[in-house]
């Protein structure tokens, strides 16, 4: 009775196994049948680096430079195996991140008054994880993606999963250009310069592409008594209750941007010299590599939900698409003003401060998105509580369509991606602006006082939750603030007692499906389940920084030199990283999210200082005999680092 497929698996699987021959237990029993073929195994993760730089005068006005350097990090198995199953249909997956960078720069002085600098820079990023398995080994379960590109993967509650889950990783290149020059004229130094940087981004998803299969113990129960068959008998018979279908996904997006400069140093005065400049930057469109992208529009009416607002939008073209590779449109408002000063109104004293605004480049932070309608992830699962399978393993995949699917009611009942327009290329942006006071006190002491701060605005985040239910407006039986109105808003429209059309609401559109709560109705998009913004499109984050430094330098003299500092400071964000810490926990107050952030340290004392021992010949103490020759020339020193722990986080 074992399923062709099955039989074919274990068949396999045997070729690798070993009996450890277990003494501790019973052959025959649940600990010997479970773990006797298993091995304890491990995995390494070795790490190479490497590089080489090369510097070359042409002549005294020329100079060249290069720079090559590689590192890999990987994740293998160890010299037993990995844990688990021995043999390919272990499931551990080897990972690589492998970063070869390339940089040069090309150093020539035109004259004496004018110098151009031209560098570049390019990491050329891979992650990529893969099974021990790259082909399906003569494993075909019918009616699947492909067959050929890993085995697919087996779940048995006994044995847990078999078989790798495919290629999955991403291509992150980044392509840096830069040229400076500078121009000394009189009291003046004029600096200009043009960066352009590529950052593409392709990530590509092969998982369950030959299909996944799980079993449980409901489908050789006996009749009537629950929890007495076993998953793995379920597999050898071939009748799952659950299965996925994947189709592979590759996402591509090109990320061009520019920035260019002009500065003026002016020296207005013996004492005073002032700063002034302008930086201009900006993204253009994002494209997508192969005109294969989706988006959520929150204007386009989905005929798939009564014509409510809300729908998806596809970029290339053909029937049903934009006509163009891009959907997001480029963002060109980075001006950057800056403004700074040094002004001695005393031989020992110095002012000096500084205000300015700068941005960030936009890269892709959110992993592979807006594939819907290009791509498959299909899961079915046992309705029947195990009277009849998902599946006879034979017998293949249920059916399922192919995609492309031009549709723009596709996302509907599940979650969308959205660019937000123009914001997916809005640069992050920081105002930063600082002042102090350096004086030189008698001796050898330097005391500088100082104050600084940053603010940055529209930066990469996480936090945007569009399709959230607004608490405020839900009237009073409604009240999540109550057991009765959370139970109401947990019911769903095929409640048999009708609870949600009693207390006087309906579904928002015919298609609505019966299964759904009434909170997902209310919701601002009832036809989604999610409106999601952090691949790209989400920069709303917000940070605040305020410092005061005071620094000490003692120059060397009787034998010390000594430098210190000292930082009082408070940062706030709702943002600590561009992958940030989840949506929003109320949409309509984000107020509500901005805390201290996660690296803030209120307090920060740093101290280095040497000094040499007053000892031996010629100094104060021990200065005769054998012992002041011992001690001659000993120096003491530390370096100091004290510091406020940073923000416990309650959960």
């Amino acid at each position: 009775r074992f399923d062709p497929i099955a039989a074919k698996i274990v068949a396999l699987a045997g070729k690798a196994m070993t009996s450890n021959l277990r003494k501790d237990v019973i052959p025959g029993t649940y600990q010997y049948w479970q773990q006797d073929y298993y091995q304890s195994g491990s995995s390494i993760n070795p790490n190479d680096k490497y590089s080489i730089k090369i510097d070359h005068n042409l002549n005294d006005r020329s100079r060249l430079s290069g720079y090559f350097g590689y590192s890999a990090q990987k994740s293998v198995p160890g010299p037993d195996g990995a844990p688990g199953i021995p043999g390919i249909w272990n499931p551990f997956l080897y990972g690589s991140n492998t970063s070869p960078v390339y940089r040069g720069s090309w150093d020539y002085t035109i004259n004496a008054h004018i110098h151009n600098r031209f560098y570049f820079g390019i990491n050329r990023f891979v992650n990529a994880n893969y099974p021990l398995s790259t082909d399906g080994n003569g494993i075909c379960i019918p009616n699947v993606s492909n067959c050929n590109l890993a085995l697919p993967v087996i779940t048995t509650s006994e044995f847990g999963a078999w078989g790798g889950v495919g290629y999955n990783g991403s291509n992150n290149p980044t392509y840096s250009f830069n040229d400076d020059i500078s121009w000394v004229k009189g009291r003046h130094t004029f600096k200009a310069g043009y960066l352009y940087e590529y950052a593409p981004y392709t990530g590509i998803g092969e998982q369950n592409v030959p299909g996944a299969a799980g079993f449980g113990v409901a489908n050789t129960d006996q009749p009537g008594a629950s929890n007495t068959g076993f998953s793995f008998a379920s597999f050898l018979l071939g009748q799952a209750n659950s299965a996925t279908i994947n189709t592979p996904r590759f996402v591509g997006m090109k990320w061009a941007y520019n920035a260019m400069y002009f500065q003026d140093d002016w020296r207005v005065a013996p004492r005073l010299t002032v700063n002034l400049g302008v930086r201009y930057e900006f993204n253009l469109s994002a494209q997508n590599a192969n005109g294969q992208c989706a988006d959520f529009s929150p204007t386009t009416p989905n005929p798939g939900a009564g014509g409510l607002p809300g729908a998806l939008v596809f970029c290339g073209t053909g029937p049903g698409r934009s006509g163009n590779s891009v959907i997001p449109p480029g963002w060109y408002g980075g001006v950057g003003p800056r403004f700074g000063f040094s002004w001695s109104p005393m031989s020992n004293t110095a002012i000096r401060g500084g205000a300015g605004a700068s941005y960030a480049p936009v890269k892709s932070v959110g992993g592979s998105a807006h594939f819907q309608g290009f791509a498959q992830i299909l899961t079915f699962s046992d309705q029947t509580g195990g009277i009849t399978p998902v599946m006879q393993l034979s017998q293949g995949m249920p059916s399922w369509n192919v995609p492309p699917f031009i549709d723009p009611t596709f996302g509907n009942n599940g979650a969308v991606d959205w660019w937000q327009g123009q914001e997916a290329n809005r640069l992050p942006e920081m105002w930063n602006w600082n002042l102090s006071i350096q004086r030189q006190l008698m001796g050898k002491w330097l005391v500088d006082v100082g104050y600084a701060a940053m603010a940055g605005t529209h930066l990469q985040s996480n936090l945007l939750n569009y399709d959230q239910i607004n608490i405020n407006t839900l009237p009073a039986s409604l009240n999540v603030f109550t057991n009765a109105g959370r139970n109401l808003l947990n019911t769903a429209f095929n409640n048999s007692n009708h609870l949600v059309q009693n207390a006087g609401f309906s579904m928002p559109y015919a298609q609505f499906p019966v299964t759904s709560s009434l909170a997902q109705a209310l919701r601002p998009y009832p036809q989604y389940t999610a409106v999601t913004t952090s691949s790209g499109g989400d920069h709303s984050g917000h940070s605040d920084y305020q410092s005061m430094l005071v620094k000490v330098n003692r120059r060397y003299g009787s034998g010390l030199v000594m430098d210190a500092s000292y930082v009082l400071s408070k940062s706030l964000t709702n943002s600590d990283s561009a992958w940030g810490s989840g949506a929003a926990l109320d949409q309509y107050n984000r107020s509500l999210d901005k805390a201290l952030s996660s690296y803030d340290r209120t307090h920060e004392v740093k101290v280095n200082w040497v000094y040499d021992l007053p000892v031996g010949k010629g100094q104060r103490l021990l200065n005769h005999g054998i012992l002041s020759r011992v001690v001659c020339g000993w120096r003491a020193g530390a370096v100091q680092h004290y510091a406020s722990g940073t923000p416990i986080a309650l959960t």
